[in-house]
């Protein structure tokens, strides 16, 4: 039940604040382990191109962006506990703005420049729109991961018993005369270089 303010009581503010502290911990939590993902290696290793390369400039800026916006989530998390504990309604009305009302800006563009300055367009989101942000960015990141990381395995399950077959056979082949070896490690050699710079596509092939 709200007052006639139309804010939640103190206590309803604080039990919220613990659950967004709580849910901090799980985002850190996320966030580490998708950097630490086995794709995330794979597509920092080196150049890429394709449709790899364009998906991979997207997923890295919304990977970039959410640690930002988690350190902003973690500040203004700050900033709520030290309205908490400020005793009476100014405190109150500082907590219930951080949790609830869009104090958090996250763009700025001039519309208009008069004689006596510019005038900007602020847009600023509530607390719950940034999580939901950074959720949504996370989903981004983590598919694209989950895409790479499978086509990884699928390719190196099909092309690891081919490679070490052609290891084996390269030299009986060379003392028969044999070209073909050589025209399918050239083959094989080209996959791989392929697939190294553009995964994705390689595995929609």
């Amino acid at each position: 039940m709200t007052g006639g303010s139309g804010r939640a009581p103190t206590g309803g503010l604080e039990a919220e604040l613990a659950q967004r502290d709580a849910a901090a911990g799980r985002m850190a939590t996320s966030l580490v382990e998708l950097d630490a993902h086995p794709a995330h290696a794979l597509l920092s290793a080196g150049p890429l191109t394709g449709r790899t390369a364009r998906e991979w400039d997207g997923a890295r800026a919304d990977l970039a962006g959410l640690w930002r916006d988690f350190d902003t989530y973690r500040q203004v998390l700050g900033a709520a506990r030290d309205a908490l504990a400020r005793a009476g309604s100014a405190g109150e009305a500082e907590l219930h703005r951080l949790l609830h009302e869009p104090s958090i800006e996250v763009g700025r563009a001039v519309v208009e420049r008069r004689l006596t300055g510019a005038v900007e367009r602020i847009e600023s989101i509530t607390l719950g729109e940034l999580a939901d942000r950074m959720e949504a960015a996370f989903d981004r990141v983590h598919e694209l991961f989950v895409a790479v990381h499978a086509g990884h395995e699928r390719f190196l399950a099909a092309i690891g018993p081919l490679a070490e077959r052609l290891r084996t056979g390269r030299e009986l082949a060379a003392e028969l005369g044999d070209p073909r070896t050589a025209e399918l490690t050239a083959r094989v050699e080209e996959l791989t270089a392929r697939y190294t710079t553009d995964p994705l596509a390689v595995a929609d092939a």
